[in-house]
């Protein structure tokens, strides 16, 4: 499977983003329009999610909540992947 150029510059931008985390498997996330980057996310420790304690917050959930605060403001909408 072959990568574009915009694919190979995302992939090493999440590259970059995993190395933020403070988690021994370090994991970075990109959600991306057109080639370009619009939010990002990596996994990070303990934390709480709809006020239930979880050992691990996943890169992909992190990048959604930062979306969802970001582009759904005041709205009641829930975000699915």
């Amino acid at each position: 499977m072959s990568c574009s150029n915009k694919e190979r510059k995302l992939l090493n931008m999440a590259g970059r983003i995993a190395i933020g985390s403070g988690l021994n498997n370090k994991h970075g996330t990109i959600i991306s329009k057109g080639g370009k980057k619009i939010i990002h996310g990596c996994n990070q420790e303990r934390t709480y999610c709809d006020g239930k304690m979880c050992c691990s917050l996943h890169s992909e959930i992190d990048a959604v909540r930062k979306w969802k605060s970001c582009f759904l403001r005041g709205e009641k909408i829930r975000c699915l992947l």
